[in-house]
């Protein structure tokens, strides 16, 4: 006799659903990621993703009617903040190797670069 375990037995549809998981939380995501790598560059990409967190609390909110909480209102802010650093940054950097073209890559130190 075998034991009622309260589970159900792997159907159609549950099958269906965790292959659909299993399938587009890795092969397709990861392929998506790449050719976004590829097209708008890692710096922009990083951006991006580091966004992720901000875009997940706020669906969150509007779709499930979760709460924000006081340490997720500050990481928003810290990533919105971080926004403009990182684009502001590399408008230096590229002044910077604009500026010293020409010049020994001895000669050439270039601040803050990850």
């Amino acid at each position: 006799m075998a034991a009622d375990t309260g589970l159900s037995p792997l159907d159609g549809p549950i099958l269906s659903a965790l292959i659909y998981i299993g399938v587009g939380a890795s092969v397709v995501s990861f392929l998506a990621w790449s050719l976004a790598i590829e097209r708008i560059g890692m710096v922009r990409a990083g951006i991006i993703y580091n966004s992720i967190p901000l875009f997940a609390s706020l669906e969150a909110t509007l779709f499930l009617g979760e709460s924000i909480t006081l340490p997720q209102m500050i990481g928003g802010v810290l990533i919105i903040g971080g926004l403009p650093f990182t684009s502001i940054r590399d408008k230096i950097q590229g002044f910077i190797r604009r500026s010293l073209r020409g010049k020994a890559s001895s000669q050439v130190i270039l601040p803050l670069t990850p």
